[in-house]
């Protein structure tokens, strides 16, 4: 048998085993396992839809490869060679490092990953079609064209001559992928070669050692050697292939590369000129290097640098809101930075570690083989430190006066649930929008007693998360209403809730922790201000697995409260502010003997009504309450005349001017034009204006 013929069996079966490899791994492995839920996740919008196209990308490679393959170059292995180590590998280990490496992209790493994908299309295209330009002379110089003459459809409406100028362009940013992509995959692909051959040897003086021979008789005595005789050469098999593809790629996509640039840059300036493809090839070049330049740029940088020092007087500060959108764009990129790139550049230290294990090289020469690695991985490295996550959430709340998970809430949302695990996502989503206990359903009851109420409100929560959560709302009441009652219980059995007690504010504070720490199950709610109050329930029990475990899986809630009849009607509480809790339309609601049924953006945003329409219109009366000593609190209800604004007084403003304030200027400037007609000309005012830290007031 000729060489070339053993060479020829060599690249078939190169291609046909591992492209067999690859459907197995496809099919029988990624699709069902994780396709499958990937895709129901993105139909439920817990996964951004490029992950999905990505894994419909690595199921489509292998496939599409082989079909070309037993179609076009099925007595080419030459060919098959091209195709696999130019087209189908890198293109496979490009769509598993997306889906599972990389989460999120910044605007370099997308540059870099366009410009790949960009190169393996045009690759492929000059792999069918060849040189795109005129053809009658040039037959002869493109070996790939002896049987694929006809040009593309798509690009048959272009022209040729534009059709060999945007091959000349791409295949120019070939030459810089084939060799940065090539230069990369050998930082990896020599200490495989080292440890490859290293084992190799090992696997020879073990073999002639002979100690495998008791094991093999053994194995032939219970009958497993049809087993041996399968897998043992199988396995040699795989191990030969794997040397092939992780050693051999680098230097052969590189070479694939190169050499497909020179070819085409060869036949464009033999039909054009020379001058006008070296001028067509480096203004391409130029174009992508001044491009990558400006993105490489990471915005956390400059951002940072400008506030450490903090503002002096009125100008810096000015110009600091002045690049407001430079700070948040940078800060951002700080705190999401974990979801955004592969590491920090001082903590990735992985090819100093293989190379002075694997070597032995001296720190000194491991850390220049790291630093020049660094280099080649800059688009996919964080300038900065893992630190500056915490940084740039403390400066990005004392800047623009908001939380970053509320204030850029999307970016947030978005790093969270790129990824290809499902549970991760979720998870993440459940932090991030605080919909960590969802409220399964809510009764309110009202008993009308002439012109007032008792008021019930009793909820059911169902945690959604693997751990012990705490709900918190703060809600307001007219200064009418009075709390009664509050309770926690593990049923819906009204005779087994917890019972309350009332205790000072500080006292309540002291048992509600106590209580937290012991386990016991608190309810505390609390008046913070004038008709404002904060409820706070824990622990809403964790969500189990298995249903059959022992314990809770839900907590219920009951709040009582009386209330005075308003022109309105009975008046609800106003939620102000919600933390872990959240509803939707699948929360059962009961208001008033009625069921209410919410959908859309209502159904989530929806706590209470602000009134329940009273049935009894009974007028006002006057009311009395005996206290223990003797002492009596009347209550009148005031007729509008008996209102009047205060006369005399000295009063004292205080104006916001934090960055928080700017969407509530319309109504500063109302509030201020009401003050100034109907309060300043009989009243002394002086006014405040509250001023940054640091600032003159």
């Amino acid at each position: 048998m000729k060489i070339k013929q053993v060479f020829d069996v060599i690249f078939q079966a190169i291609f046909w085993l591992w492209n067999l490899t690859f459907l197995s791994m496809v099919y029988l492995g990624i699709l069902p396992y994780l396709g499958i839920p990937l895709i129901q996740a993105t139909i439920d919008g817990i996964i951004p839809l490029e992950f999905s196209l990505t894994l419909t990308a690595l199921i489509a490679v292998p496939t599409g490869c082989t079909i070309i393959g037993a179609r076009c170059f099925i007595k080419q292995p030459l060919q098959l060679m091209r195709l696999f180590y130019g087209v189908e590998a890198p293109l496979f280990l490009l769509c598993l490092i997306r889906l599972f490496l990389l989460r999120g992209l910044t605007p370099a790493s997308s540059q870099i990953i366009g410009t790949i994908v960009l190169c393996i299309a045009a690759f492929l295209v000059e792999m069918l079609y060849g040189y795109l330009g005129k053809r009658e002379k040039f037959q002869n110089i493109s070996a790939s064209q002896t049987s694929h003459d006809k040009h593309p459809r798509f690009l048959s409406l272009i022209g040729e001559k534009r059709s060999a100028w945007l091959q000349l362009g791409c295949h120019s940013l070939m030459l810089l992928v084939g060799i940065w992509a090539a230069t990369l995959l050998m930082y990896y692909a020599l200490p495989v070669a080292v440890v490859t051959v290293a084992g190799f040897f090992s696997l020879v003086i073990e073999f002639f050692k002979f100690t495998w021979v008791s094991s093999f008789l053994e194995m032939l005595k219970d009958g497993a050697w049809v087993w041996a005789l399968i897998w043992i050469p199988l396995f040699f098999i795989l191990f030969g292939l794997t040397c092939s593809l992780f050693v051999v790629m680098p230097s052969l996509y590189g070479f694939l590369y190169i050499h497909s640039g020179r070819k085409i840059f060869r036949i464009f300036a033999t039909q054009y000129g020379k001058n006008q493809a070296i001028v067509g090839s480096l203004g391409v070049i130029a174009a992508w290097l001044a491009i990558f330049s400006a993105l490489q740029q990471q915005p956390q940088v400059e951002a940072l640098k400008m506030l450490a020092t903090p503002p002096t007087n009125d100008s810096s500060r000015q110009t600091l809101l002045a690049k407001s959108e430079v700070i948040r764009s940078g800060l951002v990129n700080a705190y999401l930075s974990p979801y955004r790139y592969l590491s920090t550049v001082g903590e990735n230290n992985h090819i100093y570690e293989i190379y002075k294990n694997t070597f032995n090289l001296p720190d000194g020469a491991a850390k220049t083989v790291q630093n020049s690695y660094n280099f080649l991985m800059s688009p996919f490295l964080y300038k900065g430190s893992s630190a500056d996550v915490a940084k740039a959430e403390k400066l990005y709340g004392e800047f623009f006066d908001t939380e970053l998970q509320k204030g850029d809430r999307e970016a947030v949302k978005y790093a969270v649930q790129s990824t290809s695990n499902r549970e991760e996502a979720k998870a993440g989503l459940l932090n991030v929008n605080q919909e960590k206990v969802w409220l399964k359903s809510q009764e309110v009851t009202l008993k009308e007693n002439g012109d007032w109420a008792d008021v019930q409100i009793y909820e059911v929560y169902q945690n959604q998360t693997p751990n012990l959560q705490e709900v918190f709302y703060y809600f307001s009441l007219p200064e009418s209403a009075a709390v009664t009652g509050i309770w926690l219980g593990d049923t819906g059995d009204l005779k087994k809730r917890f019972v309350f007690t009332v205790s000072p504010r500080g006292a309540a504070q002291q048992v509600y922790n106590q209580q937290v720490v012991e386990n016991v199950d608190p309810a505390l709610i609390e008046q913070i201000g004038p008709k404002q109050y904060r409820l706070r329930a824990f622990p809403i029990p964790a969500k189990r697995e298995f249903t059959q475990t022992n314990g809770p899986t839900e907590m219920h809630l009951w709040l009582t409260y009386k209330v005075m009849r308003q022109p309105q009607g009975w008046a609800m509480p106003i939620l102000a502010e919600k933390r872990n809790i959240f509803w939707n339309e699948d929360t059962r609601r009961m208001i008033a003997g009625k069921q209410v049924n919410y959908s859309g953006k209502e159904a989530k945003e929806t706590w209470l009504p602000p009134f329940l329409s009273a049935v009894a219109q009974q007028p006002l009366t006057s009311h009395q309450a005996s206290l223990p000593g003797g002492n009596i609190i009347s209550a009148k209800p005031l007729a509008s005349s008996n209102y009047s604004l205060p006369q005399g007084k000295k009063f004292a403003f205080i104006l916001d001017t934090s960055r928080s304030m700017a969407t509530e200027t319309q109504e500063v400037k109302q509030s201020f034009e009401w003050l100034q007609a109907n309060t300043l000309g009989k009243n002394g005012v002086d006014l405040y204006v509250a001023s940054a830290a640091g600032m003159p007031p």
